[in-house]
């Protein structure tokens, strides 16, 4: 058997790579003689990192990286999100004045589109007709969890079109589809749920993440859609720390890690506000300055690559508040794999942590975890696994609350460890289940053809 394992992954985001190391794990575990392809962003990257034959999932103009739609190259010279506004030059002011008028904004789409409308059509055809070629020999295609239904980053044609036109290759290949514990949005556009919607009716199985992306697909509460099951990242298999078997009495001293996401920021984010950054980026180093002062042990660390800058950013904030040089060797952790960065989570006792899977990745190394919400997913999980008071809004938190809210997590650090543990491990057994059902449907299939 030969499965194919789909997503938009393949950006040097662990979070991503932590779902499809989970599936490619169970998919051995449950069919060891598989064989197994990955089709991502970046194929050459997971084909490196896997060891498996890989393939793209869109076509990308000749010497563009692949990377998330609608995301600023750093390197491309994005603006620095620290200058003021009038420090922007007049090509900026100019955009910004254009952006204020709707008719206007809608005709410049248009006549860019327009433009390029037949070379792109005629690369998407050819990209297509490889595609099913490469498709050809999958008998199933899980299209593996994450956030594979949103249209906030490409728009229409960005994550709900692929999704849709690969669907729809692997019917004409015969093979079957399976869409695990999938998430939704934000996605606003019609023609993206409608799209979703197409994708699913294709599915021979399907589930979603939670019950608000489920209800975020549906019209009406039919449940024909699927069922819900955990996010895959749950099920990844390493070795975890128990810290419930350590005395919290201990001289060690407690380490914070800190996971800072780019949101608002004008190099990454599909909506960004350079004030709004900037207080993000003053918050984490007030709450990094004061857990310092306290005798805490400190640091950040990226679970993205865009996270890097702003790690930077944030190292730099603190310089000028101490005024001095801080020693960033010390007060930065990088992990370029899944397994590294589950080491960086092993160090730490508890965690901050904006990323959504920066979250559940601290759940599932079962360490007390404050989640900075962007969108609902996160206070969703958070209350899911019984942490619901360790969900803090993005937009009104401050650095004296972080700071309140991590003390009240470490004086009742073994109820919450607890919880996380048993809810953890009811997940998993979820998962385990959800795998065998999949599996069982190849065995079913197998059986009918012969």
């Amino acid at each position: 058997m030969t499965v194919g394992v789909f997503g938009h992954y393949g950006n040097e985001n662990l979070g991503d790579e932590a779902i499809i190391e989970a599936a490619i794990q169970a998919i051995r575990a449950f069919s060891p003689t598989a064989r197994i392809y990955g089709f991502s962003i970046n194929p050459t990257d997971t084909a490196q990192r896997y060891g498996i034959p890989a393939f793209p999932i869109r076509y990308f103009p000749d010497g563009q990286k692949a990377t998330i739609p609608g995301a600023v190259s750093v390197d491309g010279g994005g603006s620095d999100p620290s200058a003021k506004p009038e420090a922007r030059s007049g090509f900026d002011v100019a955009k910004n004045i254009i952006k204020q008028i709707p008719l206007l904004v809608g005709l410049l789409r248009f006549l860019r589109s327009a433009a390029g409308a037949p070379a792109e059509l005629t690369r998407e055809l050819r990209f297509l007709r490889e595609s099913r070629n490469r498709i050809r020999d999958v008998d199933l295609l899980l299209v593996s969890g994450s956030n594979q239904f949103l249209d906030n980053f490409g728009g229409v044609w960005g994550f709900p079109y692929t999704v849709l036109k690969w669907s729809i290759l692997a019917k004409l290949a015969g093979a079957k589809l399976a869409f695990l514990s999938v998430g939704a949005g934000p996605i606003d556009s019609k023609v993206s749920r409608g799209f979703v919607r197409m994708a699913l009716r294709l599915a021979d199985y399907a589930s979603f993440r939670d019950q608000a992306s489920r209800q975020l697909i549906e019209r009406k509460r039919s449940h024909r859609f699927g069922e819900v099951f955990p996010d895959l990242a749950h099920g990844l298999a390493f070795q975890v720390r128990d810290m419930r078997k350590e005395n919290p009495g201990s001289a060690k001293r407690t380490k914070v890690g800190i996971n800072p996401m780019p949101v608002y920021d004008r190099r990454y984010w599909h909506a960004p506000d350079d004030r709004r950054y900037r207080e993000y980026v003053e918050r984490l180093a007030s709450l990094a300055s004061m857990l310092r002062r306290d005798g805490y042990g400190v640091f950040f660390f990226p679970t993205q690559t865009r996270d890097e800058s702003v790690i930077r950013d944030i190292l730099s904030r603190l310089e000028e508040d101490a005024h001095e040089t801080v020693n960033r060797r010390e007060l930065v952790r990088e992990a370029k794999s899944v397994s590294e960065l589950m080491d960086v989570y092993a160090e730490a006792d508890m965690i901050v942590a904006t990323r959504f899977h920066g979250v559940l990745l601290a759940l599932r190394a079962e360490r007390p975890v404050l989640g900075i919400c962007y969108f609902r997913k996160t206070r969703d999980l958070l209350r899911e696994m019984g942490q619901e008071a360790c969900a803090v809004d993005l937009e009104t938190f401050t650095a004296l609350d972080l700071y309140e809210r991590l003390r009240a997590l470490e004086a009742n650090r073994a109820g919450a460890l607890d919880e996380i543990h048993k809810r953890g491990e009811a997940y998993r057994a979820d998962l385990r289940a959800q795998y065998a059902q999949v599996f069982e449907l190849m065995a079913d299939s197998a059986g009918d053809s012969a």
